[in-house]
């Protein structure tokens, strides 16, 4: 029985060693796969991290992006108001040389005198005086009837008092509107 324990005890030696030794490559094996493990994850990690940057990068360039279109819009806005106030002002010193012409017309010591109805002269100051009702729409608001601009509206007989009231009133009016982007 010696020699039957003898093998069985080395059978049995040699059967540990075996599930030993697998057990220490098995070990190593899951030693490697959890250090690779972690190392992918590390590098999720900064990826996502990088991925984070880039987007509060992104984040940030379209609120730039938006600021300068907002700018813009607000610039194109004010641009198409002093043009408005512009196309005003050109019928108002339109107005004023159809003034100045009639005037050099006036004998002294006589008053202005008044261009026949249908008469080119009158045709003239009716089409300026239209075109001024026009050109004030967007800004009625602004111009209430006690205003020189809006006072030119209303008569064929315009004074001089009038015409540079309503040119000072405009050119107050377009420089608060360029101020206004300031």
């Amino acid at each position: 029985m010696n020699l039957a324990s003898v093998i069985i005890s080395g059978l049995s030696f040699i059967a540990v060693v075996i599930i030993g030794y697998r057990s220490i490559k098995l070990g190593q094996r899951s030693t490697k796969a959890s250090e690779d493990s972690a190392k992918a994850s590390e590098k999720a990690a900064k990826g996502t991290e990088e991925s984070a940057i880039s987007s509060s990068r992104a984040a940030e360039a379209t609120e730039r992006s938006v600021v300068a279109s907002e700018r813009a819009a607000a610039l194109a806005a004010q641009d198409a108001r002093v043009r408005r106030i512009e196309a005003v002002l050109d019928v108002v010193l339109g107005m004023r040389v159809v003034f100045n012409e009639m005037n050099a017309l006036q004998q002294p010591g006589h008053p202005p005198p008044t261009p026949d109805l249908h008469s080119p002269e009158h045709l003239e100051r009716l089409a300026l005086i239209r075109r001024l009702e026009v050109r004030l729409v967007p800004f009625d608001n602004k111009f209430d009837e006690t205003t020189p601009t809006r006072i030119l509206t209303r008569s064929y007989l315009w004074s001089s008092t009038h015409l540079e009231g309503s040119i000072d009133e405009l050119k107050k009016f377009l420089k608060e509107v360029a101020e206004n982007d300031e």
